[in-house]
């Protein structure tokens, strides 16, 4: 029994460092998109962004940036807007919750 859990326990680790290595894999475009943003943001002589411009303004500084392309970032853009969203709607029901807790 003791061994079953340890080979459990081997697998369930392996998995898990896997899935933090896809994990990084995935994430320099990402973190390169919010690099070129902050880049943008930090400019004293900036024009004002819409979230077309600023990637094709992140292109046009940084076209050998790993997802620099106008449509990854675009995407990217989209994949960040849809999570704040989410987080938005998240922190309104643990809102709704701590509220109806106090009411009880």
């Amino acid at each position: 029994m003791q061994q079953e859990l340890e080979q459990e326990r081997a697998a369930r680790q392996n998995v898990e460092q896997q899935a933090r290595q896809t994990e990084v894999a995935a994430k320099p475009a990402h973190l390169l998109a919010i690099a070129g943003l902050l880049e943008l943001l930090l400019d004293d002589r900036r024009p004002r962004y819409t979230q077309g411009s600023a990637a094709e303004k992140i292109n046009e500084l940084h076209p050998d940036w790993r997802g620099s392309s106008v449509s990854n970032l675009t995407k990217v853009f989209a994949e960040a807007n849809a999570a704040a969203v989410d987080a938005n709607k998240e922190a309104q029901a643990k809102a709704e919750a701590r509220q109806q807790r106090q009411i009880e």
